[in-house]
């Protein structure tokens, strides 16, 4: 929170001199939009990166950082909308096409997703995230099979994160789909474990966090309470 704020105070001093020195540039909202990002402004973002796009409609880019901010509202309409302009600007761009393929998934357009997933993941074979979207879009029309892979490659990038425990819930599913009733019990279980595990990290930072902020304010009272010494007479 404190860093985000810092990075806008220092983000508004570079816009006004870069302001001052051009009014009318694109890169001084995008200045702004992303200091308003990282310190969790996002209405105001959207505006600044709204006037970038409106400055400069052909950058590649901006479209994708907009996509994402609309995203972050709750604006899926609006940010695939932005991302698959990004897309046309930038075919090539992976990131562009996994935040457009998965956008897609989450509007229940699966039949549109695939493709774009499967491109980006022919352009950059390194997007785990891609594998598990693809596999979700995949399930939904009903193709266990190239699910159960996609799947499996995602589970190869990471095998005990958030990711990991995604895939397993929804491989279980396929499993369930494909009439692999014990394949399903195993991924079920793995599941479980990981969500477990997962549960027990987030139950102990937040202990954690209790502990700490118990302490910060047992010194305040303690310090409130102190008395304090006068000066001895003589």
């Amino acid at each position: 929170y404190h860093l985000g704020h810092t990075a806008l105070r220092f983000s508004q001093q570079n816009y006004d001199a870069m302001y001052a020195i051009a009014p009318d540039s694109w890169r001084v909202h995008e200045v702004l939009g992303q200091a308003y990002m990282e310190s969790d402004r996002h209405a105001q973002s959207i505006a600044e990166y709204e006037a970038a796009v409106k400055l400069a409609p052909g950058e590649p880019g901006l479209r994708e950082q907009l996509g994402k901010e609309y995203l972050r509202g709750s604006q899926q309409d609006h940010a695939e909308e932005q991302f698959s302009k990004e897309v046309e600007l930038d075919p090539s761009n992976p990131i562009g096409l996994y935040y457009l393929g998965t956008t897609q998934v989450a509007r229940d357009e699966v039949a549109k997703a695939v493709p774009v997933l499967e491109k980006a993941l022919a352009i950059d074979p390194n997007l785990p995230d891609a594998d598990y979207q693809l596999a979700r879009a995949r399930i939904a029309l009903g193709d266990n099979t190239q699910a159960v892979e996609c799947l499996r490659k995602a589970i190869q990038f990471d095998s005990k994160g958030d990711l990991a425990q995604r895939s397993y819930y929804q491989l279980a599913q396929a499993y369930r789909k494909l009439n692999r009733p014990e394949d399903a019990r195993a991924a079920l279980a793995i599941y479980g474990q990981l969500k477990a595990a997962a549960d027990a990290a987030k139950a102990k930072t937040m202990e954690e966090l209790k502990r700490r902020h118990e302490e910060r304010e047992r010194e305040k009272q303690e310090a409130g309470t102190t008395p304090s010494s006068s000066p001895s007479g003589g």
